[in-house]
């Protein structure tokens, strides 16, 4: 497992990288039958053994420390806090599009940052970043719940884990996903900027930001349950 620390996460987008802010970047290196692998991507060929990879791969990031060199001198850290952002990509662009989830740490944040570049780009800047992250926060059981109909979900706490399911190929399963997310995206947006906004100024109140975020957060909710 190759893995490259950044001291910030946006110098590896800094510098092309990746598309996206990325603190870690992890990798396999290795074989599978005689054949190389290089990407997580890759590996979801061989369902089972992505099952035991994995697998492992979580048990020994609880376990293993590593030393990292800082400006206060080396420091020793568990594996576990520095795999805040490790994905099964078939490129290192990071995008949600061409990529497989396997792990999210802190969950609910690194899934809103997947969300907003999934979001519609004419409805997305009028909630930006922090604000699809407090609708994200508000609909973290309905987000939950939608993940667990396309993959096996193992939820602890801020981490959550993710396995491709045996009966499916793990790439169709994951775009099936994302189509689906970003149809929800689609109608919470919608109905927040169009009909919530109209109900809101109808009755005399200002359009306040934070009552957008709440429309947003309600209408994304029911959303994800329709979806599932």
């Amino acid at each position: 497992m190759d893995i490259d620390v950044y001291s910030d996460e946006e110098v590896p987008k800094a510098l092309s990288i990746t598309n996206e802010p990325a603190a870690v970047i992890a990798e396999p290196r290795g074989y599978v039958d005689e054949k190389s692998i290089e990407s997580f991507y890759e590996l979801t060929a061989y369902d089972t053994a992505l099952r035991e990879l994995t697998k492992e791969f979580y048990r020994q990031i609880a376990v293993t420390y590593v030393k990292i060199a800082t400006y206060i001198g080396v420091r020793q850290l568990p594996l576990e806090d520095l795999t805040a952002w490790v994905k099964a990509s078939k490129n290192y662009g990071l995008e949600l599009t061409n990529a497989i989830p396997l792990l999210y740490n802190p969950w609910i944040r690194q899934l809103a940052r997947d969300l907003y570049s999934l979001a519609p780009t004419e409805f997305k800047r009028l909630a930006g970043p922090i604000g699809l992250r407090k609708a994200a926060e508000g609909a973290g059981p309905q987000l939950a719940a939608f993940l667990k109909t396309h993959y096996e979900i193992d939820l602890r706490r801020r981490l959550m884990l993710l396995y491709p399911r045996k009966a499916s190929t793990p790439a169709e399963t994951h775009e099936k996903a994302v189509k689906a997310l970003a149809e929800a995206l689609r109608k919470s947006f919608t109905y927040a900027s169009r009909d919530a906004a109209r109900r809101l100024l109808e009755s005399g109140a200002a359009l306040e930001w934070r009552a957008y975020i709440e429309a947003l957060t309600e209408a994304l909710k029911n959303s994800l349950t329709s979806e599932k």
